[in-house]
């Protein structure tokens, strides 16, 4: 072994499981004091106060091999798995490869044969001694704790309490050797007999004829000083084990030191592993074993290939010296990028992998190429780091580079990463957005509410534009933060987009934010902007409107998962919910509570839901939660629940919650508590864990966690509990990582942020005001706490996103905007503030995408503080699952993204998935299911009209709650599509139309007989007209939505109709409702007033309660 280039790791212990057929690093151990190998290469491990000897086979996988864990004496001559040990320390095999156990407590020697049975060979009831040269089962022991083999077969009993070495020879005991309590033996390959001294601090060696010599302590040299002299100089503490290498150097554990040392053939001392103080750190494990904590290790033993085994006993560990440097690796290799001149950088991820978790790293760029970055120069195995080509400022060419990765210790020590970029020919720069639509809904006498908007540039070189806020109205409740900006491809801009109701009376309200390209003229987008204020004082908000689990059949059982119900209003608002699956036969999901109310401006309570696929066969199962509330404006609102079934024996990876932990406190004051994060393993076989901190500098080791190493066994999720320590620490912002590594190959990392206002500053609740006057803010802080980097899922089903964001005074954000955005093009996500720091929203997404980077954009009310936190990860294929956004739910007549809907009115709903086969309903009435495929508004399904698997047609009810938003869900046989929002007005007039040949707009508006007024058929004053329009609003009749509409009595629009023709007002309004024995078609019916010009395009304009419709024209003669 080479001391500069030695590994420690853990191999067994610390984890939670006492069981059989798990991985060895999952095991419980307690004090184990003895290791030993196995003629096949198992390691033998006596766990001593646990009362169990254990196997470890060559695969890692751990079995008992004799004690019932119970302390005491029984089961000789049945099998060892049932009989009873106490506190058993060394071991060793005869040649016929039975297994001999020194019994400590016991006082006996023994012996478990190929067929696994139990047997006393030496010692009895009595601690003592009583004679030699008697039968070896009629000798008194007193705690034996080592036994060894000769090349003869004699067994040798290290007896501890009577202070000698016995010998057992043809079934009869001798003492070969008397000395103060000897703890260790081990043979070399001369026959001479190691012994391990404690008491007097020396390892002895006596020769095959009997004489003894000390071959190191007793000397004046304290360790470490002792380390390259010769060993009988140094002054050692309570030798414990004792091994020889193959080598022919002698090994021995010096618990007194906390160190393994060995001692070469020239009788020099060299340090093996152990830094000289007592403890234990997991970011040893990985690193180099000279400069790893060890605590009182005890018994020693090699295996087949030269790796050194350490009982660490005051650890609870066995942990091995690597007779050569583990492997390492780095993957892909080569990488190639792609990019524009002067245009957004590009990333791939590169993943570091070695035989041992933990093992430290750091990766460079080589020279000469600038455009090349890493995101991590430093961390520990296993990572992922992301590689970053930027093209901002390259000319169009081929570049190559390098990126170096070394680890000191691994084989091989360094690896260099060939990087290969093509940069093509510069774009002209073009506008482009994270937002086609803002809605924006708000309960009577609402704070003002803002949206950050990303406007990028889409192409090439430096985008300059002019940005300017409008309402149709000509209100000043729509605002925008600048009036300009400027984007280059690798620096959007941002925009906040403020609503204020603050002057709105209930009602619909629309605009918009129109970004023009200040070079490029024609280059303009249009954002449409609409707000809802309802007539009373509460809306409500689900933190989330989908839920995804994920099961096993046969496998563990499955985290639950919550969400909140936000009053977004003042008062109380009492709600009351139910859950259930599509399959009305099946009972699979449960929440709780299933009561409760919510304060406007409070953190409302979490609301647990619980899946049990206890039964169900591999499949997908849907549910629905509906929440209603008696004093909300938009009640019911649903929720979508997913329950996704795997095969047996598929192994989806743990689940890790929550990926990212924040701590707030003072400097100079206590730790701020401890936080915790859950393991859930929901396979149906163990799951071995490791982990590994990674500090970002420059401070290190400002928190710890108590779970090392683990097994997660299906149905027993593991508790980890984080601990931060801030002694020392100055005020600012701490970042780190604690990665988890699983058996199945899968990496989870957990971000880890720690912030420390001035001393004297407080984060409680009770003491805001005072931290707000002791510390200004300067940042913000946010971080993803679930989907955190390297994240997998299925497109389309339900993902809740959580971010919580505190400032660098520790006070957490809880007004202003949190917006998710995503590289793959799904559209931004703002998400809904919990009123504690925290900001959640579900997302359903829309593209599959190998890499989809997650941005979480978060901005104070004041718009002073701005920060952003990312999170990397992947989306698969889901072709099954039903997909639409709210951007597709539109009006068939205007056809406008975003814009508000109205009571009565046909919509059309895209997406993907949504219908099995395309189908038309024939006749009237329209039914509330075709071909499977159903439309639920509010809680409510609606008539169908047509279905297809792009495109749903279907009429809102008369009677649908205005002036705020409704939840819609698709449903395609047992399938539910996430739940989209979309706002509803109290009604959105819409005259049909064609074009005529000289494109004029030419109203759907015919006379008193049905025959459409043109150029040829004119109208003339005082002549009656039929105008044929949609979006009137709710009627005065109680009309069922999809059927043909009455004719006695006429179901009449409740709204104040108005219509101008020629600029002239008509004072004749004869009727205005719905088209008798049609659905959802209106018509208003009209005198043309004096005064209106002739024309063959005369305007003809519609309002409803003062909201104007579409202009059309119409031909007077």
């Amino acid at each position: 072994m080479d001391a500069a280039t030695q590994t420690i790791s853990t191999v067994a212990g610390n984890g939670t499981s006492f069981d059989n057929g798990v991985p060895a690093a999952g095991l419980l151990l307690f004090k184990p004091a003895g290791v030993n190998f196995a003629p096949d290469g198992s390691l033998i491990i006596a766990d001593t106060l646990s009362d169990i000897v254990r196997r470890v086979s060559p695969a890692g996988i751990a079995f008992t091999v004799a004690g019932t864990g119970g302390d005491g004496f029984s089961g000789d001559g049945g099998l060892a798995t049932s009989a009873e040990l106490s506190f058993p320390f060394g071991s060793a095999f005869d040649s016929q490869g039975n297994l001999y156990i020194a019994d400590q407590d016991n006082n006996r020697i023994r012996k478990i044969d190929a067929s696994g049975v139990i047997a006393t060979v030496a010692g009895t009831d009595t601690q003592g001694y009583n004679q030699d040269g008697i039968l070896a089962m009629q000798a008194q022991l007193n705690q034996p704790r080592s036994v060894a083999f000769d090349s003869y077969g004699n067994l040798y009993i290290a007896d501890f309490g009577n202070n000698r070495i016995r010998r057992v020879s043809g079934g009869v005991i001798t003492t070969v050797a008397q000395l103060q309590n000897p703890s260790a033996i081990a043979f070399d390959g001369r026959g001479n007999l190691l012994i391990a001294d404690p008491d007097n601090g020396l390892v002895h060696s006596m020769s095959p004829n009997g004489t003894l010599t000390t071959i190191a302590g007793g000397g004046p040299n304290l360790f470490p000083a002792s380390n390259g002299r010769p060993a009988t100089s140094a002054a050692l503490g309570a030798v414990s084990g004792v091994a020889v290498d193959s080598a022919g150097n002698i090994y021995f554990s010096d618990a007194g030191n906390s160190a393994v040392q060995k001692i070469t053939p020239n009788g020099t001392l060299v340090l093996v592993a152990g830094n000289g103080k007592s403890g234990f750190s997991a970011s040893d494990d990985g690193g180099n074993a000279t400069l790893a904590q060890l605590n009182d290790p005890r018994q020693i033993a090699f295996d087949q290939a030269g790796n050194l085994f350490i009982a660490d006993f005051g650890n609870d560990r066995i942990r091995v010296v690597y007779a050569t440097p583990p492997t390492f690796s780095a993957a892909p290799n080569p990488l190639g990028f792609t990019a524009a001149s002067g245009g957004l950088p590009v990333s791939q991820s590169l993943n570091l992998a070695s035989g041992v978790a933990g093992m430290a790293y750091t990766a460079s760029v080589a020279p000469g190429a600038s455009w090349l970055s890493v995101s991590s120069a430093s961390g520990q195995t296993p990572a992922a780091i992301a590689v970053t080509a930027d093209p901002s400022q390259l000319q169009p060419g081929s570049y190559n580079g390098a990126v170096t990765v070394t680890a000191p210790l691994a084989s091989p020590a360094a690896q260099s990463i060939t990087v290969t970029f093509l940069v093509g020919a510069a774009q002209p720069s073009k506008l482009s957005t994270d937002a086609t639509a803002l809605s924006f809904s708000f309960a009577k006498q609402g704070a003002p509410s803002t949206r950050s908007v990303r406007i990028a540039n889409a192409g090439g070189s430096t985008l300059a534009f002019a940005i300017k806020a409008k309402t149709d109205d000509g209100g000043s409740w729509l605002r925008v933060s600048s009036t300009s900006g400027s984007a280059t491809p690798a620096q959007s801009f941002s925009l906040t987009v403020t609503a204020d109701p603050a002057t709105l009376s209930p009602g619909t309200y629309t605009g918009s934010v129109i970004l023009t390209n200040s070079s490029v003229t024609t280059d303009s987008l249009s954002i449409a902007v609409s707000v809802t204020v309802s007539n009373v004082l509460q809306t409500m908000v689900l933190s989330d409107t989908g839920l995804t689990f994920t099961a096993v059949q046969d496998g563990g059982a499955v985290p639950a998962q919550s969400f909140e119900v936000v009053n977004n209003g003042a008062g109380t608002m009492n709600w009351t919910l139910t859950a259930a699956p599509l399959d009305s036969g099946l009972s699979w999901i449960s929440v709780n509570p299933t009561q409760g109310s919510s304060t406007g401006g409070v953190t409302p309570s979490p609301i647990g839901v619980q899946v049990n696929a206890a039964g169900l066969a591999p499949g997908t199962y849907y549910g629905q939660i509906t929440v209603t509330s008696p004093t909300a404006q938009n009640s019911p609102q649903l929720l979508t629940v997913v329950l996704n079934v795997l095969p047996p024996n598929s192994d989806p990876g743990p689940v890790v919650l929550p990926s990212g932990l924040i701590f707030t406190g003072a400097a100079g004051g206590q730790n701020p508590p401890a936080q915790t994060v859950t393991v859930t393993n929901l396979s149906a076989t163990p799951l071995l864990m490791g982990s590994s901190r990674t500090y970002v500098p420059p401070a290190a080791n400002w928190f710890a966690h108590d779970t090392i190493n683990a097994t997660i066994l299906p149905s027993f999720p593991l508790t980890i509990t984080v601990t931060p320590q801030i002694a020392g620490l100055l005020p600012g912002v701490y970042q780190g990582v604690l990665t988890l590594a699983f058996s199945d190959n899968t990496v989870r990392t957990i971000a880890i942020r720690l912030i420390l206002a001035p001393s004297g500053s407080s984060t409680s609740e009770s003491s805001r005001q005072q931290t707000a006057a002791a510390c200004t803010p300067t940042t913000l802080v946010p971080l993803f706490t679930t989907l955190g980097n390297g994240f997998s899922l299925p497109a389309t089903w339900p993902q809740q996103i959580v971010v919580r964001v505190v400032d660098d005074c520790g006070v957490p954000l809880t007004s202003g905007s949190v917006v998710v955005s995503f590289s793959d093009g799904d559209s931004d996500l703002p998400l809904t503030p919990l009123e504690d720091g925290r900001w959640s929203k579900t997302w359903s997404p829309v593209h599959n995408a190998a890499t989809n980077v997650l941005t979480a954009t978060a901005q104070n009310a004041a718009q002073t503080l701005k920060a952003t936190t990312t999170a990397a990860g992947g989306i698969q294929n889901n072709a099954a699952a039903p997909l639409l956004t709210a951007e597709g739910v539109i009006s068939v007549t205007n056809g406008s993204p975003g814009a508000p809907l109205a009571p009565g009115e046909f919509i059309s709903i895209y997406g993907a998935q949504l219908a099995p086969v395309t189908s038309t309903a024939q006749a009237l009435p329209f039914e509330t299911s075709l071909q499977g495929v159903k439309v639920v508004v509010a809680g409510k399904p609606v008539p169908v009209q047509y279905v297809s698997g792009g495109q749903i047609n279907a009429i809102l009810p008369y009677d649908v709650p205005s002036n705020g938003t409704i939840p819609l869900v698709v449903q395609n046989s047992n399938q539910l599509s996430p739940v989209v929002q979309v706002p509803i007005a109290d009604s959105l007039p819409t005259v049909f139309y064609s074009i005529d040949q000289n494109g004029n707009p030419q109203g759907a508006v015919t006379d008193p007989n049905g025959v459409v007024y043109s150029p040829s058929h004119p109208a003339s004053v005082g002549s009656g007209a039929v105008i044929y329009c949609v979006g009137l609003g709710a009627v005065d009749t109680s009309v069922p939505v999809g059927t043909a509409s009455p004719g006695n009595p006429l179901a009449k629009a409740t709204g104040a109709v108005s219509v101008t023709i020629g600029g002239q007002p008509v004072q004749q309004v004869i009727f205005q409702g719905l088209t008798p024995t049609y659905a959802g078609l209106y018509q208003i019916n009209v005198v043309i007033p004096p005064g209106v010009p002739s024309g063959n395009a005369v305007p003809v304009n519609v309002s409803v309660g003062g909201r104007a419709g579409n202009p059309v024209t119409i031909a007077i003669k």
